[in-house]
């Protein structure tokens, strides 16, 4: 990729960028140079900790986690960047009509509901096309926990880091946001009213102040045994947004082990229930409903800890549930 270069107004030194930035920022002493498209949008940065206080925030946790503990890391890399995220006020509000399935004299009938809904909040969108780097759509889940600063209270020389670019202009963050409320809206409404379908939908969005606040963002790398993993930090408040871990042999066995019990468990039942279904004991059915349940308790057991077997990676991430990776 080619980049334009210029000499920064505030402190001469060189700047370099991508031609589709919309927003250059010296990393020398963090003057900003937005594009037209963004004209006079406010912007602020969350300040970042520094690199050995990141380095120490992840030792912390692979020391206190109930699989690292104990065990060496080697830190290969320490990297912070700045990542821009639009931040927007946005209302909505509208109308909806559904209806929920019910069963009346053996006949199923469509119940019919209707209401309104009027919700106003600050809604953050990542100001790049493409974000990949692992860790990096955790964001949201922690930025409204940091307070951020501007530029004229900020001594950039203690705080400063490298700033992605902006790629993506208000008018895209404009269809993003209107995108996602609309769809958000609908799923809420539907599971908050629990209806099986929403037949009318009618909103009216509006969007309000926004501005660009800059996230400070770290990936460490390290290593152990030989394999390589990533933990993504929030560089404001040291906490973990993502963290890339061993699965150990230990822990391979105890899941094989699981779903073979969960197996052999739900023969047993199985294999239980024939006589009592054949014994004519009053309690027939109360036993036979226990022996079910037992069996769909062996069944979960067996399938929730078959995805595990060939796991040899798992990713811890804020807001989301454990995740493991092949």
């Amino acid at each position: 990729m080619s980049f334009f270069v210029f000499s920064c107004r505030s402190c001469g030194a060189g700047v370099e960028a991508p031609p589709d930035n919309l927003l250059v920022v010296c990393s020398f002493c963090g003057d900003r140079y937005p594009s037209k498209q963004l004209g006079d949008i406010p912007i602020s940065v969350i300040p970042s900790q520094s690199k050995e206080a990141v380095n120490r925030a992840v030792r912390k946790r692979m020391a206190l986690d109930r699989q690292m503990k104990g065990k060496k890391i080697e830190i290969d890399s320490v990297e912070g960047v700045y990542v821009p995220i639009f931040i927007t006020k946005a209302s909505i509000e509208g109308t909806w009509k559904g209806y929920k399935k019910v069963k009346r004299n053996k006949k199923t009938i469509k119940r019919q509901k209707n209401g309104y809904f009027d919700h106003m909040g600050d809604y953050p969108v990542l100001g790049r096309k493409h974000a990949h780097e692992f860790g990096m759509s955790s964001i949201g889940y922690v930025i409204f926990d940091q307070e951020s600063q501007s530029f004229a209270e900020l001594d950039w020389s203690s705080v400063g880091l490298p700033v992605l670019a902006v790629d993506v202009d208000e008018s895209m963050i404009d269809l993003i946001i209107k995108d996602d409320l609309v769809d958000h809206m609908g799923v809420e409404v539907k599971k908050t009213k629990n209806l099986d379908a929403i037949t009318e939908f009618e909103v009216d969005v509006q969007l309000y102040d926004r501005c660009i606040v800059l996230f400070p963002f770290w990936t460490v790398i390290y290593r152990y045994q030989g394999g390589t993993y990533r933990v993504a930090v929030s560089g404001g408040d040291l906490q973990i947004l993502s963290a890339m871990e061993p699965v150990f042999m230990g822990n391979r066995i105890w899941n094989w082990l699981k779903g073979v019990a969960g197996i052999v468990g739900a023969g047993f039942l199985c294999d239980l229930a024939v006589p009592i279904l054949y014994s004519g004991s009053d309690d027939v059915g109360e036993i036979l409903i226990a022996i079910i349940a037992g069996i769909g308790f062996c069944a979960y057991v067996s399938w929730s800890t078959a995805s595990r077997m060939t796991a040899s990676i798992q990713v811890e991430t804020i807001g989301k549930e454990e995740e493991l990776v092949s």
